[in-house]
Order: C-alpha cells, then sequence, then structure tokens
C-alpha cells in the first residue's frame, strides 16, 4: 500500500506518508511516478515558501506537502502531507 499515518498526542490524524510504492493522483498525474525536477518545477512556480534539502528532496511548507527522492537520482521516494501548523 505504501502510506503511514502519523498522529498526534491527541490521536489527531496529523500526517500522511506515502511511498513510492503509493498512487497519489492530483490533476490527473501520478506524483509518485514524476521525476522530482518535473515537481520541483510544477509546484515551484506556485510556492512562496520552499526549502530545497541538497540532493534528497525539497518541501513547500505553504502548500503543505514534500517529497524526498531516492539519493543519486530523479525518482520520488516519499511524499509527505501536512498541515499548516506541522514544522
Amino acid at each position: 500500500m505504501g502510506l503511514f499515518v502519523e498522529y498526534n498526542s491527541n490521536d489527531f490524524c496529523e500526517v500522511f506518508v506515502f511511498e513510492k510504492t503509493a498512487t497519489v493522483h492530483y490533476q490527473g498525474i501520478n506524483l509518485m511516478k514524476q521525476k522530482s525536477n518535473y515537481l520541483y518545477k510544477k509546484f515551484g512556480s506556485i510556492s512562496q515558501n520552499m526549502e530545497i534539502e541538497d540532493e534528497i528532496g525539497f518541501t513547500y511548507y505553504d502548500l503543505g506537502f514534500g517529497f524526498n527522492v531516492v539519493f543519486g537520482t530523479e525518482d520520488i521516494q516519499t511524499l509527505i502531507i501536512f498541515p499548516d501548523d506541522y514544522w
């Protein structure tokens, strides 16, 4: 299935983490099958608060999600989806 769910101390769902085996569609595309440079450009053009983590991924804090890549490649390893107050 490739899905992990994190809960906070009040037992409320806080974060979803999808592994590369998962299927996550947005606007008709499977995000997990895209190359990181495509996703970086697609969402980087609309994000106002993005962090690049050298060779391991990028996070869009204002959009509420981030990607980790397989080290040394452009393949997506995980997708994390989080609420505004997560970080």
